[in-house]
């Protein structure tokens, strides 16, 4: 990783208002911290690379910048998300339901002292794609089970669903300047 890469991060982070997220373990580890989010990010951009080529939602500093002008919640969201997760993988999904994927199907399995698996699947609603096809996103760290406290529940219709994707409030998390 670049420096450049690096301070582009940390700058989005503290925009955020999570710039104690990166002393979260002693202001000498800010560095170490802020690399492990860097290669995070970065694997996360080359997972959504590999699975939809042209098509892939971008998941680099300079398009969550970009994104921090425009839909500002969007990004403190996803850097919620990079606080809860270690999984580039669900770093991806978290990102589709932001761009307005819509959460169709969350299957869990736990066993104590035996098993995790967590499986989502997400969907565009047919206003929004002609893609019918579900992405499903698969994990089996049991910390990725802090996602789920994120997601919005609703009832439409007296029916359950989750909707969307949302930042905790965090006593620790600065406002945003």
């Amino acid at each position: 990783m670049t420096s450049e890469v690096t301070e582009s991060l940390e700058k989005i982070i503290r925009q955020a208002g999570y710039g104690p997220l990166l002393e979260s373990e002693g202001p000498e580890n800010a560095a170490r911290i802020l690399d492990l989010l860097t290669k995070r990010l970065s694997a996360a951009d080359e997972i959504a690379k590999a699975r939809w080529e042209n098509n892939a939602p971008r998941l680099t500093p300079g398009a969550l910048a970009e994104e921090l002008h425009s839909n500002p919640h969007k990004v403190v969201a996803f850097v919620d998300a990079m606080k809860c997760t270690k999984s580039p993988e669900m770093l991806v999904m978290v990102w589709r339901i932001l761009e307005g994927m819509r959460i169709g199907d969350v299957e869990l399995s736990y066993r104590f002292l035996e098993e995790f698996s967590m499986r989502v699947s997400l969907f565009w609603s047919s206003e929004d794609s002609t893609d019918p096809s579900p992405q499903v996103f698969e994990t089996t760290d049991i910390s990725d089970f802090n996602i789920l406290k994120r997601f919005g529940t609703i009832k439409k219709n007296g029916k359950p669903a989750f909707d969307g994707f949302y930042s905790l409030p965090d006593q620790s998390r600065s406002p945003r300047t």
